[in-house]
């Protein structure tokens, strides 16, 4: 986590009635968040405040990590809008060390607005005690993915927010340690370190993503360059069996089915292009093999079917006494054309193959038909 920017979000105002659940050990609080402040320094964190104002967290975190004396130059940023009542107060630390705090003047004059739209930049957030401001932050954090430490020991928003159990990047030690029943000399280095681990699975799985998307890239390339050859393959196919001559039947019934089985192959890999490409749901029969084998034969059973009902049509195209059927070669266009048109939807293909009922072959009863 280091050189991260962690923003710190939370109050503790005793006088304050809207917490919920309420605040429990207030007494224990400044001291809590002044240890916050002192590991985030150690851990060469810098911090985003919000506001001086001794009932929020912030000025314990401020006051912990100056005195930890590991606060470099600008590691305090303090964000505030045009129009702020308190959060223009000086911090008492500013005396001594004015060089470590970074003044960022918001230009927009509501403070939700300044204060929501700094979340964008924070690397982590640590949430202790707080309100309505402060739930809504650790829901926006959970929903965007941003490390986050909701402290549960002191109640409030903070504690409604643990308990919603949604942050995915921590560990379950990690939720026990955050809702401890009392507050432990350990506690502020172990969750400043789940705030450093919670960014290390998020950026393991950010790494993670990036390499399956570049697999299936290179996997999609593959494909292409692979369905692009087959289809190559079976025009040139085409072309050659148009001029063949008559008495090459043997050579010719090799192309009438290489055609669209390789056709059918070509369109079965541009489909899985075509999912991956509109961001389906990957399944197994989307591998390259399969999809080529799967391809092959719904490619080859739609030729056949077009090819059947041309020769049942077309009794003069039965005749192989005399080589290759005069015509016959015409169908060769068509059945690229079906054969690429099965593979690219080839589970209509499968479905409608299962569909398909055969004609009843009980014998008439002519005893019925004469009494009617």
């Amino acid at each position: 986590m280091a050189e991260s920017l962690i923003a710190i979000v939370g109050s503790a105002d005793p006088h304050r009635e809207d917490y919920n659940p309420p605040l429990q050990q207030l007494d224990v609080i400044p001291g809590a968040a002044e240890q916050l402040g002192k590991e985030l320094a150690e851990a060469n964190c810098r911090i985003v405040v919000y506001s001086s104002n001794p009932t929020f967290i912030e000025a314990s975190v401020v006051r912990g990590y100056v005195r930890s004396g590991k606060a470099a130059a600008g590691s305090i940023e303090v964000r505030y809008p045009q129009k702020n009542d308190d959060g223009n107060l000086p911090f008492p630390e500013e005396k001594e060390k004015p060089d470590v705090f970074d003044f960022r003047l918001d230009p927009n004059p509501n403070w939700e607005v300044s204060f929501y739209t700094s979340l964008h930049d924070v690397d982590g957030i640590i949430l202790l005690g707080g309100a309505r401001s402060a739930f809504v932050t650790g829901v926006l954090a959970q929903i965007f993915g941003i490390p986050l430490v909701t402290i549960a020991t002191f109640g409030g928003s903070a504690q409604a927010v643990w308990a919603l159990a949604g942050n995915r990047f921590a560990s379950e030690e990690e939720r026990n340690l955050m809702a401890r029943r009392s507050w432990h000399p350990d506690s502020g280095g172990k969750l400043v370190k789940s705030l450093s681990d919670q960014a290390k699975r998020l950026a393991d799985q950010a790494a993670q993503a990036a390499r399956e998307q570049q697999r299936k890239r290179s996997e999609g390339q593959k494909r292409a360059i692979i369905a692009g050859v087959l289809f190559l393959v079976a025009v040139a196919l085409m072309a050659t069996g148009m001029f063949l001559p008559q008495s090459q039947a043997l050579t010719f019934g090799a192309m009438f089915f290489l055609i669209p089985l390789l056709s059918g192959a070509a369109g079965a890999l541009v489909r899985t292009i075509l999912n991956q490409r509109q961001g389906s749901i990957s399944r197994e029969d989307d591998s390259t093999v399969i999809s080529t084998v799967l391809g092959m034969i719904a490619g080859l059973a739609s030729a056949l079917l077009f090819a059947l009902a041309q020769w049942a049509s077309n009794p003069p195209s039965r005749n192989f006494k005399e080589g290759v059927p005069e015509g016959l070669s015409n169908l060769l266009p068509f059945l690229l054309i079906i054969g690429l048109t099965g593979g690219l939807t080839l589970e209509l293909v499968y479905r409608r193959l299962q569909e398909a009922k055969i004609a009843s072959t009980h014998p008439i009863e002519t005893g019925r038909l004469e009494g009617r």
